[in-house]
């Protein structure tokens, strides 16, 4: 349980930050969740280095908020659309990368947690937390929750709305 607890736990930094910092109800993450296992799973059976499997992998859950974001800011259509739209695509397209199967095996594929489960897990979290608290203490995080809490407020202060929410939703469906 302490495992999954850790693994559920960097997605939740993710819902995190675009529920609570930046007010966006975000549902893309059920879609981006599964993407970044499928391409982490497809590209460790195709022999990929498995460092470029894992930075792949977080860039394709960048790439679902992006386009949640463009979506939303850009196409006029209202958050909770915008992510359910992503969401299903993204159940077709991860489908159409495992080559129609459901599931991929990896039983015999070298993964992170050859390493030890509870040490990789515990130092993915703790940097995640760093990084994100950090974040959220200089100017540019203060201004993404200024976003948040009161976009008035912050278009007064000069502060790029549409920027900081497509930043945000691509930082947050990474870590998811």
């Amino acid at each position: 349980s302490l495992e999954l607890a850790l693994i559920y736990a960097v997605g939740a930094v993710g819902l995190w930050l675009t529920l609570r910092v930046i007010r966006f109800s975000d549902l893309t993450c059920d879609g981006s969740f599964v993407t970044g296992s499928v391409l982490m799973a497809v590209t460790l059976q195709q022999g990929w280095p498995l460092l470029a499997c894992f930075f792949f992998s977080v860039f394709g859950g960048a790439l679902c908020g992006f386009v949640t974001g463009f979506l939303n800011l850009y196409g006029d259509i209202p958050e909770l659309l915008s992510g359910i739209l992503v969401a299903f695509t993204l159940y077709s397209i991860n489908l159409r990368w495992m080559g129609g199967v459901p599931n991929l095996s990896l039983l015999y594929e070298k993964t992170i947690f050859g390493f030890g489960v509870l040490p990789v897990l515990g130092f993915c979290l703790v940097c995640v937390f760093g990084i994100c608290w950090y974040f959220l203490s200089t100017k540019m995080g203060l201004a993404a929750v200024t976003v948040g809490s009161n976009q008035r407020l912050a278009r007064l202060m000069g502060i790029r709305i549409k920027y900081f929410k497509l930043g945000i939703l691509m930082l947050s469906n990474a870590l998811i």
